[in-house]
């Protein structure tokens, strides 16, 4: 019979989704715009919850992290920050795609006293 020649569902291991997905990604010559999706999702988790309010993860373009924020204060916090953020953004999986951090000005998703509103 026809089916005696297929494997069991024993000897059939599952493959887990994460391995599938970046399989795909890759051959689809998008890894790097799905590892900066990844970055730009875990950016609360990367600086805190109260650096990520005032500094919004923007977009990843050519390995380069945007990151808005309109005060100038925070903006110089995060200057000081920038290495060791970058450091932080490579020690995770998908991180090595960040080259660079650039720190902007804007006002979008932001309110008045510069805390993220969206």
């Amino acid at each position: 019979m026809e089916y005696e020649n297929r494997p069991s569902r024993r000897s059939i291991k599952p493959t887990e989704i994460s391995s599938v997905i970046g399989s795909v990604v890759s051959s689809m010559g998008i890894k790097a715009s799905y590892e900066g999706a990844k970055v730009l999702a875990a950016w609360p988790e990367i600086v805190g919850p109260d650096i990520a309010e005032r500094a919004i993860a923007d977009r990843v373009a050519d390995g380069v992290l945007y990151v808005r924020i309109e005060k100038d204060v925070w903006r110089q916090q995060l200057q000081m920050q920038r290495e060791e953020i970058l450091r932080k953004i490579h020690r995770l999986p998908f991180g090595r795609s960040i080259k660079d951090i650039r720190l902007v000005g804007g006002k979008k998703g932001l309110d008045s006293d510069g805390i993220r509103n969206d």
